[in-house]
């Protein structure tokens, strides 16, 4: 029987998705449920957060830098062990690769794994306003499974209360509670995205008061409900891990999270923002183009299998 699952989208970033996915999973937890929890896109921050809430290590699902059938695998094998999977959208629902196609968005994350999408709308500069874009959200692609709504940042109970009527009257779906402005839940932010949680005291705190305010605004039974309403797609074979040789001190390779497997999942595509190499190149692109060329020389070479670490003298890829 397939895993119950929920995608927490936004209508944008910023509106409190990460907050809300962390709460929503402390509270399931609290239900006595494994919660598997992953996050769309190739984001390494977020994912922290949501690996702190649940327990277990957080896995990206990303339909840009893996075919459909991998991203698949990779959750079927993430699910292992799971009672259900919440997993975290990115940016706005419909945000992928191009203005113009869904690849790489939450929707699209959301129609190959058969969830639920639960959209989170930040209804502090709104009124009735709020159900014309709820439904422009529902319209814009039918085939999607737009289960209920978020609201974040109500003005008041009354002001939640009076938003939540205008959208469940335009769309006819529910809206499953709204959250009133949090000013001790706000997850900082910097260039990057959120702070890391190496850099923010206070961690299990705020996990845990997540969690109660989840309980408290939102109507978590219902979610569980949806979340096991229909949740059936078709799985795929396993894809076999492809093998990397690297250094151990390389700061750009994420290790698996299994604890007993030392293995490493790579991707099979060629496009390097697969291992941030974007980052840590970013401010020094002296040494991006020493590397690009020391690339190119073992690609070049047909009689050789050794790896960029060997073809590069030491010290030689040292930067200023």
């Amino acid at each position: 029987m397939p895993i119950p699952r929920l995608l927490v989208a936004g209508q944008s970033s910023g509106v409190g998705k990460t907050t809300i996915t962390a709460g929503l999973i402390t509270a399931l937890r609290k239900r006595g449920l494994a919660v598997q929890p992953f996050k769309c896109g190739p984001d390494y921050i977020d994912p922290t957060y949501l690996t702190a809430a649940a327990g277990r290590p957080c896995r990206n699902l990303d339909t840009w830098m893996l075919t459909a059938e991998q991203m698949i695998a990779s959750f079927d094998r993430a699910c292992m062990g799971a009672d259900t999977a919440i997993i975290e959208g990115v940016m706005g629902l419909y945000d992928g690769a191009t203005y113009t196609e869904e690849t790489g968005s939450a929707a699209h994350v959301a129609k190959l794994l058969g969830a639920t999408v639960l959209l989170v709308l930040d209804v502090s500069k709104l009124g009735r306003s709020a159900g014309a874009l709820a439904l422009g959200y529902r319209k814009f692609d039918p085939s999607l499974r737009l289960g209920a709504f978020l609201l974040n940042r109500a003005g008041s109970d009354s002001h939640g209360r009076g938003c939540a009527q205008a959208i469940t009257q335009a769309t006819g779906l529910p809206v499953l509670g709204w959250l009133p402005k949090q000013s001790n839940l706000h997850v900082p932010e910097r260039h990057l995205g959120l702070v890391p949680i190496g850099e923010r005291a206070g961690l299990e705190g705020f996990i845990q008061a997540a969690g109660e305010v989840i309980e408290t605004w939102y109507q978590v039974d219902d979610l569980v409900r949806i979340a096991r309403d229909g949740c059936e797609y078709r799985s795929t074979e396993q894809v076999e891990p492809t093998k990397m040789d690297r250094d151990k001190q390389s700061a750009w390779l994420l290790r698996r999270h299994d604890k007993d497997d030392p293995r490493l999942d790579g991707y099979s595509c060629g496009n390097l923002l697969a291992s941030y190499l974007h980052v840590h190149f970013a401010q020094r692109p002296a040494l991006a183009r020493r590397f690009v060329v020391k690339l190119e020389r073992v690609y070049a070479s047909t009689h050789s299998t050794a790896s960029t670490r060997d073809t590069v003298p030491p010290g030689h890829m040292d930067g200023p």
